[in-house]
């Protein structure tokens, strides 16, 4: 998404640059390689975690997303132990079982 957001700025700049009748080719050209020499190094500085696609983590097992937790009423839940967070897959059903038919939608 980054990347498509990038191009799309990338192409405005050399659009406009191009309409601008003051710049010769040449600049132009040189600015738009700066441009991707710049978005290119960009890319390699900012590290990008991976995010989950599928479940694939049971309740009780530690997580970073709610989409990593398998079930229809799982979750990704953070508790604090002292300071710490803690995030793990836990069940989002209430004892309550007129919470939990709200819930259903």
């Amino acid at each position: 998404m980054k990347l498509l957001h990038s191009f799309v700025v990338i192409t405005v700049l050399v659009t406009v640059a191009v309409a601008l009748p003051s710049k010769a080719k040449e600049e132009i050209v040189a600015e738009r390689d700066q441009l991707v020499e710049d978005l290119v190094q960009y890319q390699e500085e900012a590290p990008l975690r991976k995010r989950a696609e599928q479940c694939s983590k049971k309740l009780g097992e530690q997580c970073d997303y709610h989409c990593e937790c398998c079930g229809a009423t799982v979750a990704c839940d953070t508790v604090y132990v002292g300071d710490k967070p803690y995030s793990r897959c836990s069940d989002k059903t209430s004892d309550n079982g007129a919470l939990n038919t709200a819930g259903k939608g």
